[in-house]
């Protein structure tokens, strides 16, 4: 199946939502502290019903968004996905936390392998979930680095961080 027949392709490219293998989340969700941008392969199905996920429940999404409180520019509630998620339509890393008290609202590590639209379509639903971020969003590791770091986060359950994310934000936190 090709992603225009998941997705209005077209029309997300002209509201600038979709550039190249992008989609653009910050403009998708009208809002100024999300720049984050998710990459995502046009030939892998599951990787577009990702999108089509997100695309799908723009609403609730910008609704929360709207209301949520940040702190160094990352909302309260997050959830962080490796950069390869949407671009191969696999899980690789999940951290759902709200970072003041450390509760981690999605805590069922087995399911970290689930197919990666179905995954987002249960972290949408996490009323305590208020974003999506992704390490394609250089500007926001930085602070994700600092947010993990003084939580002094290593793993998440019995998952190590050993994802291409934790080895991004290891380079990124020498050069910042």
């Amino acid at each position: 199946m090709k992603a225009a027949e998941i997705l209005d392709i077209k029309n997300l490219i002209k509201r600038n939502i979709v550039k190249g293998d992008y989609i653009t989340l910050g403009k998708m969700l009208d809002c100024e502290h999300s720049t984050a941008r998710m990459r995502f392969n046009r030939d892998n199905e599951e990787a577009v019903l990702a999108m089509k996920e997100i695309v799908d429940n723009r609403s609730q999404l910008i609704q929360k968004y709207k209301s949520v409180q940040t702190i160094n520019g990352i909302p309260v509630g997050f959830a962080i996905l490796d950069c390869g998620v949407a671009k191969s339509g696999r899980l690789l890393m999940l951290l759902i936390t709200n970072h003041k008290s450390h509760e981690i609202v999605y805590d069922n590590a087995s399911d970290m392998d689930s197919k990666c639209h179905e995954f987002i379509e249960r972290i949408l639903k996490q009323d305590k979930v208020a974003s999506i971020i992704t390490d394609c969003s250089i500007g926001y590791i930085p602070n994700v680095i600092k947010v993990i770091k003084s939580l002094k986060i290593t793993q998440y359950h019995q998952h190590k961080f050993a994802s291409r994310s934790e080895s991004i934000m290891q380079l990124l936190l020498k050069r910042y």
